[in-house]
Formats: C-alpha cells, sequence, structure tokens
C-alpha cells in the first residue's frame, strides 16, 4: 500500500506497471511503445485523468520496462464524508491490450511473441484526515493480482520465440 499525502484540497495519484519482456532470439530487444496498457474503472464514477473521462478508460504505451499512466486527480468532493477508517474506494481493472487474434487457443501467442492476460486490480481508498490541522485528502494505493494478492507493482511478462518455418522444394544436383 502506498500513502499519498500532498494538498488538503485534492491528491494526485500516478498509477504504474512494469514490462518483463524475454526474447529467446535475441533479434528483437524491447522497445518503446511496443505494448499498450488500460485502466478501466470498475467503480461506477471512479475519476480518470483530464482528458479521457468521456472515453471512459485510460491508455499508455511501454517505455521500456516502464509503464506510467497519466495521474487521476482526488478532489475532497471523491472524498466527502469518508475518514480512515470508512474510506471511498474506487476500484479499477489494469491489463495489457492484447491483439484480437491472442487468445487462450493459441496460449495468447501472435507472429512468436507471447502476449501476458493478466489482469490487476487498483484499489483507491481516499479520505480526509487532519494533517498539522488541516483536513486533507489522501489516497491509498494498492495494487491486487487475480488471486487478490497485494502485489508491489503489476509486472506483466511477454515474450518472443521465433515461429517455426517449413522449406518445401526440389534440389538438383549437377556434377561430374
Amino acid at each position: 500500500t502506498f500513502k499519498n499525502v500532498y494538498d488538503a484540497d485534492s491528491e494526485t495519484v500516478a498509477i504504474r506497471a512494469e514490462k518483463n519482456f524475454i526474447d529467446h532470439t535475441g533479434s528483437r530487444p524491447l522497445g518503446d511503445g511496443q505494448y499498450t496498457f488500460r485502466i478501466k474503472p470498475k467503480t461506477a464514477g471512479a475519476p480518470l485523468p483530464e482528458g479521457d473521462r468521456n472515453k471512459g478508460y485510460t491508455e499508455t504505451t511501454n517505455t521500456g520496462v516502464g509503464v506510467v499512466f497519466k495521474s487521476v486527480t482526488f478532489t475532497a468532493k471523491d472524498a466527502q464524508g469518508a475518514t480512515k477508517k470508512k474510506p471511498m474506494k474506487y476500484e479499477y481493472t489494469l491489463e495489457e491490450v492484447l491483439p484480437q487474434e491472442a487468445t487462450e487457443t493459441n496460449h495468447y501467442t501472435v507472429n512468436g511473441i507471447t502476449y501476458d492476460p493478466a489482469k490487476y486490480t487498483i484499489q483507491l481508498k481516499v479520505y480526509i484526515d487532519k494533517v498539522n490541522g488541516k483536513d486533507t485528502v489522501i489516497v491509498d494505493r494498492t495494487y491486487l493480482d487475480a488471486k487478490e494478492t497485494v502485489v508491489e507493482v503489476p509486472v506483466f511478462h511477454n515474450s518472443y520465440t521465433a515461429e517455426s518455418v517449413t522449406l518445401t522444394g526440389a534440389t538438383a544436383l549437377k556434377g561430374e
């Protein structure tokens, strides 16, 4: 759990994840922007970053192994009436955006790349607490895996293995 405490009237929270990529061939290194990730609210009315509210989700791509989304701001209105013992709870789903062809049937593998179908839950508990005598918006962030186990940071695992190729044809030898 990570606690943010900065401003009395609002609190901005960054959501992040990591990409673990294994290239079994040594010929396809991980590049920036190769993978897309999405956060979608599970809780009705959950805040999203500015500019993404009408879409109903937010997306970003990887920068190397890092995945950082635009920050989400929670205001005193989002925490109205909430206390540390009874916070407002906002939940989101965090997932990698998979190609349409990546399915359970093909083990989420397309063109030699195996994608990660994992989904994480982001829990943001928002409340108002006294800090230096002043009412302050506080956000506690927790990441949960599919088994609802707390993880420090969500990690998406992908790999690349060259697909086998079958060569057909005839061989002709001309000789002596």
